[in-house]
C-alpha cells in the first residue's frame, strides 16, 4: 500500500526527510473553481505541479474536490447534472497530465444528516449515477485515469453490496470505489465493506489516525483483500505524526 496525505493536511513547507521518515510517498491534490489547481488550470501548469511533486519524491495519487456537494450526477436540475459531468471531464484530463491514477467523484447527494426530506429520490439518484458513469467510462479509459466513486455523509450507497452492484453494472476497469472509512463507521463495519468490495477498491481515505495501526481491522482487511493502492490520510492531526505507525 502507498501511504499518502491529502494536500489540505500537508504543511506548506513540507520537509522531505520527515516525509520519507513517516513513510509518506503520495499526495492527493484538491481541485476547485478557485485556488492553485482549478478546473480551468492550463495543462502546462499541471505539468509543472507534477514536476514539483516529483522533486519532493511524492506521487500524485488522486484528485479530489468539494464541488460534487454543489452539483452532481443526480441533481434534479439537468444543467447542474451537466456541470457535474464537465467537472469530471476536467478532472480526468488534468489527472492524466499530473500522473494521478484516480479522480474521486461523489455521484449523488440524496441528503445531509440534518435534512428532513431527500433532495432527490433514491431510485433516481441510483439510475442517474449509473447513466452518468456509463457515459464517462470511455473517457476514463481513454485518459487512463480511474473514476473512484466515493461514499460520504450523502445518504447514498448505504451498503457495500449495493455499491459493488453499481460498479459491476458499469462494468469498466476504470470505474471503481474510493472508500471513506470514517463514513462507513457511521453505517456499518469497514472490514466488512472492504471484504465485499475487494478488487473494486481504488482509493481509501482514512481520518482516524488509529485505523491503520498494526493489528487494526482496517489495515488487516486491506491486506487480506490484496489492496495495493493508496491509503490517504485526511484527518486534522499532523500527517507526519499521524501516519508514523502505519509503516511495516
Amino acid at each position: 500500500m502507498l501511504i499518502a496525505v491529502n494536500a489540505r493536511t500537508l504543511p506548506d513547507q513540507a520537509d522531505t526527510d520527515r516525509l520519507r521518515a513517516a513513510g509518506i510517498g503520495g499526495v492527493e491534490l484538491l481541485i476547485a473553481d478557485e485556488g492553485r489547481l482549478t478546473f480551468e488550470t492550463p495543462l502546462v501548469d499541471c505539468r509543472e505541479l507534477a514536476n514539483r511533486a516529483a522533486s519532493l519524491n511524492l506521487k500524485i495519487t488522486s484528485l479530489a474536490t468539494q464541488a460534487f456537494w454543489e452539483v452532481n450526477y443526480a441533481d434534479p436540475d439537468e444543467r447542474r447534472r451537466r456541470r457535474a459531468i464537465d467537472i469530471t471531464m476536467s478532472m480526468l484530463e488534468r489527472a492524466a497530465v499530473l500522473g494521478a491514477a484516480a479522480v474521486l467523484v461523489m455521484p449523488a447527494v440524496v441528503g445531509l444528516d440534518d435534512d428532513m426530506r431527500p433532495r432527490v429520490a433514491y431510485s433516481d439518484a441510483l439510475s442517474r449515477s449509473f447513466e452518468a458513469l456509463c457515459g464517462l467510462r470511455e473517457s476514463a479509459e481513454a485518459f487512463g485515469v480511474t473514476i473512484a466513486v466515493v461514499n460520504a455523509s450523502n445518504r447514498f450507497l448505504l451498503s457495500p453490496a449495493e455499491f459493488a452492484d453499481l460498479i459491476d453494472r458499469v462494468n469498466s476497469a476504470y470505474v471503481g470505489v474510493g472508500l471513506d472509512v470514517e463514513a462507513v463507521m457511521r453505517i456499518g463495519y469497514p472490514a466488512d465493506w472492504i471484504h465485499t468490495l475487494g478488487g473494486r477498491l481504488k482509493c481509501v481515505h482514512v481520518e482516524n489516525r488509529d485505523c491503520m495501526a498494526p493489528g487494526d481491522t482496517v489495515r488487516d482487511a486491506l491486506r487480506r483483500a490484496g489492496y495495493e493502492g493508496p491509503v490517504v490520510y485526511v484527518g486534522r492531526n499532523d500527517p507526519l505524526e499521524a501516519v508514523g505507525g502505519w509503516k511495516g
